[in-house]
Order: structure tokens, then C-alpha cells, then sequence
């Protein structure tokens, strides 16, 4: 009979260390558990954010970058709230980083990584804002200094309004088609109208200087502006533009956001199977531990 109690008393330690060893791990487990909702939390703010963002960046190119109102005030909706949602994004990947018991560090690289591309995308769409404010709308920018020139030109009585109307209309077509064989063609014209200018007898040489600075003056704004629409990449054949790289990057965070939400994915999963595996072990040797003892309690009592 004094063996009795001892054995219980063994049970009763063995039961109690399994049962603290599967608390520990349990709270182990239930903390990366909750790491990882906060993690998934996150990360779909951030997606959502992010997505967001590069939207609101379209969506200035497309509405707002050549309207008076921008170029007036340099003011734009779509801009302020971009810039939010960036300070927005920039403080969600400072807290992904701050967390805890994050098991994958790929998950963590691919966050870090997407991190990476927005800053890119960042930077080269501000170069875009730049360069389009450099080229200017209407009055404003290179094409108002292209304007204002050709204006005073197509008004002097000593210029061809036959070639004028010529230059304009190749510089229109290079515009609307980004065809070099226009700026070729708009470049013969323009020799021609400074060849005439400079045999032109009836000008005082001053006024002569002062349509020829003008006529010299147009040409270079609508080059800068060729230039700044090829760095842009205004055309769909600029495959080295400014606009490509945006778009490359655009379908990287696409392809980096659906690698974070598999690997998201995957770790909860494999949480939830660890659980399932520690609660059935748990049970498992509870029911031994019942049976020992049943049959140690038996053995005494007969």
C-alpha cells in the first residue's frame, strides 16, 4: 500500500513537467501567433497603402500635371495625399521591423525589399514631377518660352508666314507622334528662316539680332522639350524613359505582394499545425498518464 501513493505521487511530477513544458511552448506559440496577425495586419495596410499611393501618382500624370492650376500654384491633390501615404507606408515597415518572433526571414526580406522598390519609385517619380514642370504647359515652362518666341516671330511682316506655319505644324506633328523625321524636317525650316533673316536687307541689325535670338530661342525650348519627353519616356518607344522604370517597378511591388501573402500564408499554417500538434500530444499523454495510474490504482486495490 506504501508504494501506492509514491506512484501517484511519480504520475503526479511527470504529468505536472509534461503539462509546464507544453505550457512554455504553447506560450511560445500563441506569442509568434500573434506577431504574425499583427505582421498580417500590417502588411495588408501597407499593400493597401502602397497600391494607393502609386495610383494617386497615375492618376496626377494622367488629370492634374497639365492643368493651369498646377503650374499657377504647383498645388495638386493628388500630390498631397501621395505624400501621406508615403510618410503612412515609411512608418508600417518601421513597425514590421520592430516586431517580434517573426519566423521567416525571407517574409522579412521580401518586406524589406518592397521598402526598397518604393523608395525607388519615389525618387523617379519625382524626377518625372521635375522634368514635366521643366517642360512646362502652355505659358509656363519651356513650352511658354517656345510660345512666346514663335508668337513674335508669326507677327513680324519680314518672316514667311509660309514657313512659320510650316515649323509649327512639324513641331505639333513631333509632339503628337514623337517622330524624330519631324525634328529633322522642323530643323531644315529653321535654317531657312535664319538664312533669310540674315540676307534680309530691309532689318536694322538689331532688330535682325533680335528675330534671329527669338527664332534661335524657340528652337531650343522645343528641343529641351523633345529631350525632357525622351527621358520621360512620352512615347511608348522610349523603353528607356523615366516612365518604363516606373512601370518595371510598379510590376515588381505587384510580384514582391504576392510573394509576402504566400509567405504570410505559410507561416500561419505552419503555427496552426505546430498548435494541432502540441494540444493532440497533450492529450495523448494525459490519457496514458489516466491509464498508468488506473492500472497502478488497480494493481494495489487487488
Amino acid at each position: 500500500m506504501r508504494e501506492f501513493p509514491k506512484r501517484i505521487f511519480i504520475g503526479f511530477l511527470i504529468y505536472s513537467s509534461i503539462s509546464l513544458m507544453v505550457s512554455v511552448v504553447s506560450f511560445e506559440l500563441f506569442r509568434r501567433m500573434e506577431s504574425t496577425e499583427q505582421l498580417t495586419s500590417y502588411a495588408n495596410t501597407l499593400f493597401n497603402k502602397t497600391v494607393h499611393a502609386i495610383k494617386l501618382g497615375q492618376d496626377f500624370m494622367l488629370y492634374e500635371i497639365y492643368q493651369d492650376d498646377f503650374f499657377q500654384t504647383r498645388h495638386s491633390y493628388s500630390l498631397t495625399k501621395y505624400e501621406k501615404l508615403l510618410k503612412d507606408v515609411d512608418t508600417l515597415h518601421i513597425k514590421i521591423a520592430t516586431l517580434k518572433n517573426i519566423q521567416k526571414k525571407e517574409l522579412v526580406t521580401e518586406v524589406s525589399h518592397l521598402d526598397r522598390l518604393m523608395n525607388k519609385y519615389d525618387s523617379i517619380f519625382r524626377l518625372i514631377v521635375q522634368k514635366e514642370i521643366q517642360r512646362g504647359y502652355k505659358e509656363y515652362g519651356m513650352e511658354g518660352k517656345m510660345r512666346r518666341n514663335i508668337t513674335e516671330l508669326e507677327a513680324h511682316p519680314f518672316i514667311s508666314t509660309e514657313k512659320i506655319l510650316q515649323m509649327r505644324k512639324y513641331e505639333k506633328d513631333y509632339l503628337l507622334r514623337k517622330d524624330t523625321f519631324y525634328i529633322t524636317n522642323l530643323r531644315a525650316v529653321y535654317m531657312s528662316i535664319e538664312q533669310d533673316l540674315s540676307i534680309n536687307q530691309k532689318l536694322h541689325e538689331l532688330e535682325k539680332q533680335h528675330l534671329r535670338e527669338a527664332l534661335s530661342n524657340y528652337m531650343s525650348a522645343f528641343l529641351q522639350i523633345a529631350s525632357l519627353e525622351r527621358e520621360i519616356g512620352h512615347s511608348i518607344h522610349d523603353k528607356d524613359g523615366l516612365s518604363s522604370q516606373l512601370k518595371q517597378i510598379v510590376d515588381e511591388v505587384d510580384i514582391t505582394v504576392d510573394k509576402i501573402n504566400v509567405l504570410l500564408i505559410f507561416q500561419k499554417e505552419k503555427i496552426n499545425a505546430t498548435i494541432k500538434v502540441v494540444f493532440l500530444s497533450i492529450i495523448t499523454v494525459s490519457v496514458l498518464l489516466i491509464l498508468l495510474m488506473a492500472i497502478a490504482f488497480k494493481a494495489v486495490i487487488g
